[in-house]
C-alpha cells in the first residue's frame, strides 16, 4: 500500500525530473544554436567550410568555448586562421 507520504515523495520526483529534462533540453538547444551561428558564419564569410572543420566544430559542447569560435569566426581574416584557433582551444 502506498501512502500519502509515499506519493507525495514520487510526484515530487517526478516534477524535478520534468524540470532537470526541461534545463538540459534548452542547454542542448542553446548548443546547437551557437554551432548554427558558427557555421552560419563562416558559410556567409568564405562561402566553404571543409567537412572536417565542420565536424570539429560541431564536436563542441562548452558554451564558452563555442562563444569564442562565434567571436573568432566573426574577425579571423581567412578561414586558415580560423581552423589553427580551432585547434587550440
Amino acid at each position: 500500500m502506498v501512502t500519502s507520504t509515499m506519493q507525495e515523495l514520487l510526484q515530487e520526483g517526478r516534477k524535478e525530473g520534468i524540470k532537470e529534462g526541461i534545463r538540459e533540453g534548452i542547454k542542448e538547444g542553446e548548443i546547437k544554436r551557437q554551432i548554427q551561428d558558427v557555421l552560419k558564419t563562416l558559410k556567409v564569410r568564405f562561402k566553404r567550410i571543409p567537412a572536417a572543420t565542420e565536424n570539429a566544430i560541431k564536436s563542441y559542447k562548452d558554451p564558452i568555448a563555442l562563444e569564442s569560435l562565434f567571436e573568432q569566426a566573426l574577425v579571423c581574416e581567412t578561414l586558415s586562421e580560423f581552423e589553427r584557433d580551432l585547434a587550440h582551444l
